[in-house]
Parts: structure tokens; sequence; C-alpha cells
């Protein structure tokens, strides 16, 4: 892959779904998908993009991943088990062989994924959202820390030909991992699209605060509840995740938790509360932050990075919980549209 063309817009783009084809209600999915969304919008009928779906069960992409003439969606149900473990010693198939790529093309995977490429593959694209598996370790759960062992993050770092991620703060701490890439790291900002939808007829509270995420420690929700008093109300919302040890949780009531809403929904909790509270002690760039200052909640984080860097002068800091001092104006900060054009350029290399 050293001897390759600057100019490949018209080349078979093959983007690998399998991070985000469940569309869960996460910040990795949320961002995921609206790239992807928006990257189909901005692309030309003449240029094949190849949408790539993997499970036992098949999956039928909404229609704005498929209402052009220039996308075409495969699926594969081979056991993603057996694929990893294969990938890991270095055993086939390649991708080449499971798509029946006869064409060049550009790998891009909107997560870490390991998959082995054929020699029809000219460049590989990857996005690192952040180094959690890596710096939080001891959070992951076993099966978590076996998959992270398997899919060898140091290897896709080595393999990509091109590497993104969300914020200087992530690529300060992948450098620090992996030393320099052999690229230059490219910055694609989590982007919302203009209008978030609400639900308008759900009735919410009043006077709560919320948090968005799942419940694993570093999200710092163990040391937020000493800061709640008996008569702040604080909604939960977001699952437990598997992939994390999930610490115990409180079962006062004036803490209540909410099953993994669907976006209209969440984005009305969001609007209607009080604050939204962060309390995350490790993110490489924090979503729902971006959610709230789009819907002008007020926001209550850590005073650390990448918070700092990203949202100057939309914060209030927990160490002054509960005295809301700033609410977002600045709302349409990382508009979609110009971070997926940063995206395409360097997908494809254009001038």
């Amino acid at each position: 892959m050293s001897n390759i063309k600057k100019k490949w817009a018209k080349t078979l783009l093959v983007i690998d779904l399998r991070p985000i084809q469940q569309f869960k209600n996460n910040g990795v999915n949320i961002a995921g998908v609206n790239w992807i969304k928006e990257l189909i919008r901005q692309s030309k009928n003449d240029q094949p993009i190849l949408l790539w779906t993997n499970h036992k069960q098949k999956i039928i992409l909404p229609q704005k991943f498929t209402n052009k003439q220039n996308l075409t969606h495969r699926h594969t149900s081979h056991s993603n088990t057996k694929l990893l473990l294969l990938n890991f010693l270095n055993l086939g198939p390649t991708l080449d062989q499971i798509l029946s790529i006869d064409e060049p093309y550009i790998y891009f995977c909107p997560d870490i994924r390991s998959i082995k490429l054929g020699p029809k593959a000219i460049k590989r694209c990857t996005y690192f959202h952040d180094v959690a598996f890596h710096k939080k370790s001891s959070e992951l759960s076993l099966k978590s820390k076996i998959w992270f062992k398997l899919i060898q993050p140091r290897k896709i770092h080595q393999k990509s030909d091109q590497i993104f991620t969300n914020s200087k703060f992530s690529l300060q701490e992948i450098q620090k991992l992996y030393g320099p890439h052999k690229t230059k790291i490219q910055i694609i900002h989590p982007s919302l699209p203009k209008n978030l939808p609400l639900k308008s007829e759900l009735k919410t509270p009043k006077n709560y605060y919320l948090f968005i995420g799942t419940t694993q420690k570093r999200k710092g929700l163990q040391s937020f509840y000493k800061e709640l008093r008996p008569t702040d109300k604080l909604y939960i919302l977001g699952p437990k995740d598997p992939m994390f040890k999930n610490p115990y949780l409180p079962n006062k009531p004036n803490i209540k938790f909410l099953k993994n809403v669907n976006n209209p929904t969440k984005h009305t909790y969001i609007k209607n509360a009080k604050a939204l509270v962060y309390p995350s002690t490790y993110e490489g760039f924090g979503l729902p932050i971006l959610e709230a200052i789009r819907l002008q909640t007020p926001i209550f984080t850590h005073q650390i990075k990448p918070f700092t860097e990203l949202f100057p002068k939309q914060l209030n800091f927990l160490s002054n919980f509960p005295n809301i001092k700033v609410k977002p104006t600045k709302t349409n900060i990382f508009p979609l549209s110009k971070e997926v054009r940063k995206l395409r350029k360097h997908l494809y290399h254009l001038d």
C-alpha cells in the first residue's frame, strides 16, 4: 500500500459498518451513523460505495443508507468470533474474498475492528475514538479484555494508512500509547444534524438533573452521588454495559434509571433537564455534551481535557455544583457537513 496515488475520488469505498450496524443509542454509534449518512449524501453518483454488515441475522439498513444509485449493501453471515480468531492467527479469509471484490478499494472503519485486507485494498482508514480500553483496562470485563486482546489495536494502528480521531486530547493519547503514526492523524469531530428530533407529547418531570451514558466506573457517577442533595432528582439514561464492570448503583428515591430510549425521547429529556451532569473522568469527546449544547441545556463536567479543549466557555464545573453560571449559546459547533467534507478529503486524498 506504499506506492499509492493521491487522487482516488472514483475508487470504490468499502465502509465496514460492523461497529454501528446495531444502531445503538450511544456516542460511538450516533457519531458513526451521522458521518456515514452525511458521507453518502455528499457522495456523487460516480463514487461507488459498498456498505458491509456481518451478522448471523440479516441486517436491513435504513433507506437513508441505500437511497442512492452509487450505493451497494452487502451482508454476510460469518461468525464474528471465527473471523476475529482467524484474523488474530493471521489466517484467511481476506475482505476481498469475503465480499468478492475484484477492483481496487479504500477501506474505512468508523471504530477499531480487525479484518484482514487483501491485495485489492489500496488504503486502510480507521477511526480511534479513544484509548480507554488501555487507560481504564482495570474496569473492563473479562470478556472485553479478551476481545481487545484479539482485535489487536496496536496492529490496527500500525496497519492503517490513515487514522482519524475526535480531539487533540485523543490524538495525544494515541501517540503516547503507540508513538507517532506514519501519516498525520486527522481530527474529525463527532457531529449532529441541524435539527434534533423531539418528542413533543412526552411529559418529563420538573427540576431534574440528567446523566447520559453507561454506568462504568470512569463515568464518575459514584463520586457524583455524594454531591446530590436529598431534594435533587437525578435521571440516568443509559444501559449497563457488558463490556465493563458496572459498579454498585444506589437504590435511592431521588435517583431514577431510564431504559435506553430513542433519540427524540432522549433529546426531550435533555432539553427539559435543569442541567446535564457528565462527571466522567476519561473521555475522547463526550457526545452528550454536544447534544446538550445544541439544545441549550446547562452542563456540569470536571475541568479536564478534552472538555475544556472542545467546549470552552460552554461548561459549568462540578466543583461549583449546583450553581449554574453558564448556559450554552454558540450551539452550531462542529457542523456535520463541514466535518464530513474533511473526512472525505482524507479518505480519498482529494486536493
